[in-house]
């Protein structure tokens, strides 16, 4: 699988720092569907924009998503470029597919009066949107034209699901489990990235013995495990 090839490229001293070829997709003879998943404003991640544009310029199909706020790099917002070349008559579609999310948040003076309340509520927001975006928007995000029938739309079936960590909760195990289920679907499994930015417990401003730190450590201890594979920003972070 792709995940995999990415795990054996990462051992390359000299591996290509371009997410397309860490994965090994730009030697696929078939388009790959990509979804690239920022729980945070996608204008404020040019890293995860850079993957995207990257997997672009080797003809794979991007999901993008993120929160709603800054505009993305220029060369994503180029939407004449990434469309694909139709037979007359076929409607056109593109590579690259953004999706703005905006999930509900509680007020922020709760924050400062009852703190655990205010991440509950906000943790069950962060769920909704996820859960409503992966499993309703994202499988028919991106689509091709049955070849007997130039009107009727396929969905591309997710190959990979790359995320960017922090933050962890609950985004690690809610795209855990979308991988996990797509086979139930008779859809093939998409392999999961972890994009190491930072350690997603160390986020939480909290003392280390807080019971909120260190559930969210132990969490993400148990997760990052289960992905296929992984992109750090550093070397240290290995």
């Amino acid at each position: 699988t792709m995940a995999a090839q990415a795990k054996n490229e990462k051992k390359r001293p000299n591996a290509p720092r371009n997410i397309a070829s860490r994965v090994n997709l730009s030697n696929e003879p078939q388009r790959c569907h990509i979804t690239i998943i920022v729980l945070g404003d996608l204008g404020r991640s040019p890293r995860m924009q850079y993957h995207a544009l990257s997997l672009l310029e080797h003809g794979h199909h991007v999901t993008l998503v993120g929160y709603a706020g800054e505009n993305v790099i220029q060369p994503l917002q180029n939407d004449v470029r990434w469309r694909l070349q139709c037979f007359d008559g076929e409607e056109s579609s593109s590579l690259l597919k953004v999706i703005r999310m905006e999930p509900p948040t509680p007020p922020k003076s709760l924050r400062r009066f009852v703190l655990p309340v205010y991440l509950l509520l906000r943790l069950l927001g962060l769920v909704y949107s996820l859960l409503h975006t992966l499993f309703r928007v994202v499988p028919s995000a991106q689509y091709h034209t049955a070849a007997n029938n130039s009107k009727r739309k396929v969905p591309i079936p997710v190959d990979c699901v790359l995320v960017q960590n922090p933050p962890s909760i609950p985004l690690l195990f809610l795209a855990y489990v979308f991988c996990r289920s797509r086979p139930l679907l008779l859809h093939p499994r998409p392999g999961l990235v972890i994009d190491w930015h930072n350690l997603g417990y160390t986020m939480f401003d909290l003392s280390d013995y807080h019971p909120i730190r260190f559930l969210a450590r132990i969490y993400e201890r148990m997760m990052a495990p289960r992905a296929d594979a992984h992109l750090c920003v550093t070397a240290a972070m290995k």
